[in-house]
């Protein structure tokens, strides 16, 4: 997706689609960055303050504006997040926020797991992100809630779908399939068709679309 959305809403950030995206439930790292899309990764840029937050989609709405438009958006739970590791330049080499979210059974958690988060005097938590130099100064154990961004103010969000399982080429792709049921063929109107050549090169070629596990990053 990775395109701007407003934040209009304390505890519930609903995300203002521009183009359509994919359905789905999302564990979603929403992080503050300088336009164009993150200069600080690219090389030869030094690398900017940032806040973020992890958060959930729940749902699909829609949000009607003053002249009666009707913009579709995608409303995401965002935090609250629990700070469990503060990482400085001294003791780490550079300076970072860990940051958790979602509740996780004692049951489903190990020793060093359980340890971890007795640290921040909080449960363990099942999605843990680390932001690196936060422009917000938090300490161990200090939630982080949406309230960090403000109304109007523009947002990258980057997610991962929930997986849609082992899916065909017609599916995944978009292929029409190899055509009707005519001249002999019998249950083809879903295949891939030819991947590669025979006698030169003898190989299929990297990067061929094929049927595979579908999960989507957006």
């Amino acid at each position: 997706m990775n395109k701007p959305f407003e934040v209009c809403l304390p505890s519930v950030l609903p995300v203002l689609h521009h183009e359509p995206s994919g359905k789905g439930r999302w564990q979603t790292g929403i992080e503050e960055r300088s336009w164009p899309h993150c200069p600080s990764y690219r090389k030869g840029h030094k690398r900017q303050n940032m806040k973020g937050i992890i958060g959930k989609k729940i749902g699909m709405t829609s949000i009607f504006g003053p002249d009666g438009r009707q913009t579709p958006c995608t409303v995401i739970e965002a935090g609250p997040c629990v700070i469990t590791q503060v990482k400085t330049a001294e003791s780490d080499g550079y300076t970072a926020l860990q940051l958790s979210f979602g509740e996780k059974t004692e049951k489903s958690s190990n020793a060093s797991e359980k340890g971890h988060f007795s640290k921040a005097s909080t449960a363990p938590k099942r999605h843990v992100k680390e932001f690196r130099d936060y422009s917000i100064e938090k300490n161990i154990g200090e939630a982080v809630t949406c309230d960090i961004f403000a109304e109007g103010e523009k947002v990258d969000v980057v997610g991962t779908s929930k997986g849609k399982g082992f899916q065909g080429v017609v599916k995944r792709h978009g292929f029409s399939g190899v055509g009707e049921q005519s001249h002999g063929q019998h249950d083809r109107q879903r295949a891939p068709g030819s991947i590669g050549n025979s006698s030169d090169a003898s190989r299929v070629f990297k990067g061929i679309r094929m049927a595979a596990d579908w999960v989507v990053i957006v």
